[in-house]
């Protein structure tokens, strides 16, 4: 059996109206949303595709025919609707219900939708993957808890391919293998919530590439080997990069590697991806688990720092050049991008 990826229905894969009323079906006209029908056929072939949605004035025969109407019906191989089900995806049981209705259990099953907690945090409860499908580039109620992140549709397939990120418990468990203290802890949780801010804007400014929650969890296991490291003689950074590596993800042993401050001096060694400039320069607003101005941040490493001190300021203004080309992509001052990024208070576990 083919891994199961289920749809939410309104406003994921067809438009909601909110000027019509009754079944969508009796609608003077349905529309899938932007990208849609041009994404599903290519899907068939490795995924049984399903809808599950909290219709309740809508059966499923209804759904297939409002699906039929734009044309995409054919591609769906069964519908599940609260109306039906006598459950809401605001209930825990809803997604178990649906999972028990499959005539056999799918390898994994992935939730795509744009509702945070019953299209994201609530199949999460019950074993899904998840995909937010985020049209508005908007900050999620809560930390990004999904699996992968879109923004328009055609973006679906690769998202797919990422869709084995670490999740933050993950993460988590893996900072924990390494001993992490509790300040540690929430400063990675802070440079990995900036981190996530920056790459979400950016991306909305037209770095299309960006991957926001790959530069999250690069965010969260920055600093995976802070302790470890001296006790096993390595240089920061580099054994949380075989750690990582190990894991069997090369991605995010590159972005530890490569936050170190002078790394940015070393055209070899410095930040490449974007993901990886985000991750360094995120780390660089944060001192403890504060957001603060860089000069504020390079006082306090320089004094944390004494020794090493001229070889941190050494740094600043190439890291001022990363921080002048993000400002400019999004239009913004130093201190207007602080504000931005603290206007949405942190979030800690």
């Amino acid at each position: 059996m083919k891994p199961a990826l289920f749809f939410d229905w309104g406003d994921t894969l067809m438009v909601d109206y909110k000027e019509f009323s009754g079944p969508m079906v009796t609608w003077p006209k349905v529309t899938c949303v932007d990208g849609v029908a041009n994404v599903l056929p290519g899907l068939q072939a490795g995924y049984d595709l399903y809808v599950a949605t909290n219709a309740s004035e809508s059966g499923k025969a209804q759904v297939r025919a409002a699906l039929d109407r734009a044309g995409i019906g054919i591609h769906f191989s069964e519908i599940f609707t609260a109306r039906e089900l006598g459950l809401t995806k605001l209930q825990e049981p809803y997604y178990p219900a649906i999972l028990s209705l499959l005539d056999e259990k799918p390898p994994f099953q992935v939730m795509t939708g744009d509702h945070y907690t019953t299209d994201v945090l609530n199949p999460q409860k019950a074993g899904f993957l998840t995909i937010w499908f985020n049209p508005g580039y908007n900050l999620p109620p809560d930390l990004p808890w999904h699996n992968a992140e879109i923004h328009h549709f055609s973006e679906l397939p690769a998202a797919l391919s990422q869709i084995n990120q670490p999740d933050i418990p993950s993460c988590l468990a893996w900072l924990n293998t390494q001993e992490m203290p509790v300040n540690l802890l929430k400063h990675s949780q802070a440079v990995a919530q900036v981190a996530y801010r920056l790459a979400l804007w950016l991306k909305q400014s037209g770095l299309r590439s960006l991957n926001p929650v790959l530069a999250h969890r690069g965010g969260l296991l920055h600093d995976l080997d802070k302790l470890s490291s001296r006790e096993t003689g390595d240089r920061h950074g580099e054994l949380s990069q075989r750690l990582l590596d190990n894991w069997g993800q090369p991605e995010l042993g590159l972005i530890a590697r490569r936050h170190l401050m002078d790394r940015i001096l070393n055209p070899e060694e410095a930040p490449a991806t974007w993901e990886e400039k985000l991750v360094f320069f995120a780390d660089k607003l944060v001192e403890g688990y504060a957001v603060v101005p860089l000069n504020a941040r390079f006082e306090a490493l320089t004094t944390r720092y004494a020794s090493r001190a001229e070889q941190i300021w050494a740094c600043l203004p190439a890291v001022e050049a990363l921080q002048t080309d993000i400002c400019c992509r999004l239009d913004c001052s130093p201190m207007d991008l602080i504000e931005k990024i603290k206007s949405k208070p942190l979030i800690f576990e």
